[in-house]
């Protein structure tokens, strides 16, 4: 890149110190589910408005009353607002203590250690003060999730409701035990979507 040989950069979870330096360089980037700084640069994301809309309505038909929400959530400055929003238009209670909601999107550690951090921290509390369902933004947050439920002995669709993002076709999340929901997006329209931000 500092030699000028490279015409442009597709990014996936790239960091923010990385992001800033292609700016620098004036490379035009395009940064999934990351950031993008400077005038060449381009976030693309999904639509977690639907994954949120898409994945209450899944929880509320299992009969949940009340959520946790967990995750990096691209949803405007008004995130948190559109989330209340949506679980009272259902009729489901936001459980803000079980819940564990990022609005930047930009994860210190990996999705993975964070989800498995947060299953063994919130599981660990009395099954009384669990919500009914946990939505996650995230397949891989949620990897890192089912790992840490099975250390606590917690088994999604048996001791609580979870609907999460997921990839088409992904096998991310193969092998975990219990049921749980996908909000599944197709990759192929995200690659085609990110390539041609970059053209």
């Amino acid at each position: 890149i500092e030699c000028g040989r490279v015409a442009g950069v597709i990014g996936i979870r790239l960091n923010v110190e990385t992001a800033y330096k292609l700016a620098a360089q004036n490379v035009p980037f395009v940064s999934f589910f990351g950031p993008a700084f400077g005038p060449r640069g381009v976030q693309i994301n999904f639509d977690d408005r639907e994954i949120v809309r898409l994945g209450l309505q899944t929880l509320g038909a299992r009969g949940c009353q009340s959520v946790g929400v967990w995750g990096a959530w691209f949803l405007g400055e008004n995130g948190r607002n559109f989330l209340e929003k949506q679980c009272e238009k259902r009729g489901i209670r936001l459980d803000r203590e079980f819940s564990h909601c990022q609005f930047d999107c930009v994860w210190e550690k990996t999705p993975q250690l964070v989800g498995h951090e947060l299953a063994c921290q919130m599981f660990a509390r009395p099954r009384s003060n669990w919500p009914d369902g946990l939505l996650i933004s995230d397949d891989m947050l949620a990897h890192g999730a089912l790992m840490g439920m099975r250390n606590c002995g917690v088994q999604a669709g048996r001791d609580i409701f979870l609907a999460t993002h997921a990839n088409k076709g992904s096998h991310a999340l193969l092998g975990h035990s219990g049921q749980f929901d996908l909000v599944e997006y197709d990759l192929g329209e995200v690659v085609e979507t990110v390539v041609a931000s970059l053209e």
